[in-house]
């Protein structure tokens, strides 16, 4: 192994991981993104596809046997402090303070952040600018 790797050297065979040559760099990140998007597309419509949609005949014996969901059931300042007591103590880019931080100023972040909650349980609304994330793809294989 060690002496392909010289050769490999000598010869200036780089081993960082190729990027697909068919595509100019700069187009790279939409190339990706198209690919991401159809995917869903593809999963979605596959989904559709197997959905059986219940006869007149049959809905009798699908019918929900459970507790309806109603509606939710305001939190505590104090349930909101346990939950950030296992958040993990990791920091995402969109984060707006690092979760130390936050962690640091639970006493007087937790209010705000009960008072959030319950107006989204209340209303069914989330704030739009909550609704981010940032998508990191793990390549499995080389793009041909």
């Amino acid at each position: 192994k060690e002496l392909y790797r010289l050769t490999n050297n000598l010869l200036g065979k780089c081993t960082s991981t190729p990027l697909p040559s068919v595509y100019p760099t700069d187009q790279l990140p939409q190339v990706f993104s198209d690919f991401f998007v159809s995917k869903v597309r593809q999963i979605r419509d596959s989904i559709d596809r197997q959905v059986v949609h219940p006869s007149s005949h049959s809905v009798s014996e699908r019918r929900f046997s459970g507790t309806p969901l109603c509606g939710f059931e305001t939190v505590t300042q104090e349930a909101v402090l346990k939950c950030m007591k296992k958040m993990s103590p990791k920091t995402c880019v969109l984060d707006p303070i690092p979760t130390s931080l936050l962690f640091e100023c639970s006493d007087q972040v937790v209010p705000l952040l009960t008072t959030i909650v319950n107006q989204s349980l209340a209303t069914g609304i989330f704030p739009s600018c909550m609704k981010s994330a940032v998508v990191k793809p793990l390549l499995k294989k080389t793009l041909t």
